[in-house]
């Protein structure tokens, strides 16, 4: 039986290996969305955990400059039969992936864009066994007019990514992640439907632009109560004692511990103004 509560930091006997994935050097960003070509990912054991090391300069007279993680439009990951391993995620999401899934609850600043190269780094624990490699990595660049609100005239970007391996993890699953949107106004919303059905939930996160605009949440994994009624301040509260960092505005874990998620599970968010709630399911299998 896979030990689904093994947190990702902790690693089993066996060699720490590391291999460079992928490397893109210097790659100019152009008008629209530009995806690169999908990359193996080696199968040297089981993978333990990505490093992205983004190097990124942006052209022209900038004005509301963005931190550098905009450059990344998307980062897909697959396993060998090209079932999702990391669906839907983009630049900004590493930090808050990285805080919330390393155990260490610790906020970096991430640099904001200008003329002159700047680089900054993600480590994100993500369990891959080594029965679903060979995986695959693609990477989508930003359009150049991402980096700012106005007056980008180009830009370009550097990325490695390297992957970190051992001989056998302690974890016996693949973690998969994948990112959903739900808009919000006045009133209840119900998101257990649209959690994957008959499987191991190891996380539940999620960001929202305004906190004040979510007045409460429900969660039951399988219909009897458990978290009644909790409210934003409460799971921020939560963040002060747990994350190294403290709470960081807008952004969640429900604190639900892992679960089997079926068609009784509950999750309800209490609306009290328009917004758009992004929620990151992370998943064992």
């Amino acid at each position: 039986m896979p030990n689904f509560n093994v947190p990702n930091i902790v690693l089993s006997e066996g060699k720490f290996r590391k291999v460079n994935v992928l490397s893109l050097s210097s790659i100019a960003m152009g008008t629209g969305v530009s995806p690169q070509t999908e990359v193996d990912i080696p199968a040297y054991g089981d993978l333990v955990g990505l490093q992205l090391v983004l190097t990124q300069t942006t052209a022209g007279t900038l004005t509301g400059a963005k931190t550098l993680d905009y450059a990344i439009d998307g980062l897909a990951v697959k396993d060998k039969s090209g079932r999702p391993i990391w669906q839907r995620i983009r630049g900004v999401d590493l930090a808050f992936l990285e805080r919330y899934l390393s155990g260490k609850g610790r906020s970096r600043t991430v640099p904001t864009t200008s003329g002159s190269s700047q680089t900054h780094s993600y480590y994100i624990p993500t369990n891959i066994e080594f029965k679903d490699m060979v995986a695959r990595i693609q990477v989508s660049l930003a359009a150049y007019s991402a980096m700012a609100t106005s007056g980008a005239t180009g830009g370009t970007v550097s990325l490695d990514v390297i992957a970190y391996y051992v001989d056998k993890s302690n974890a016996q699953f693949t973690q998969r992640i994948q990112r959903t949107t739900q808009t919000i106004g006045a009133g209840t919303y119900r998101l257990g439907p649209i959690l994957p059905k008959q499987v191991a939930i190891q996380h539940l996160l999620f960001k929202v632009g305004t906190e004040s605009n979510i007045t409460s949440l429900l969660f039951s994994s399988d219909g009897r109560q458990e978290l009644d009624d909790i409210t934003p301040t409460q799971l921020a509260n939560m963040d002060d004692v747990v994350q190294t960092s403290g709470h960081v505005t807008g952004q969640f874990s429900l604190y639900n511990s892992p679960f089997v998620s079926d068609t009784k599970t509950i999750f309800d968010i209490q609306g009290a103004g328009s917004d758009s709630v992004e929620l990151f399911i992370v998943t064992a299998d």
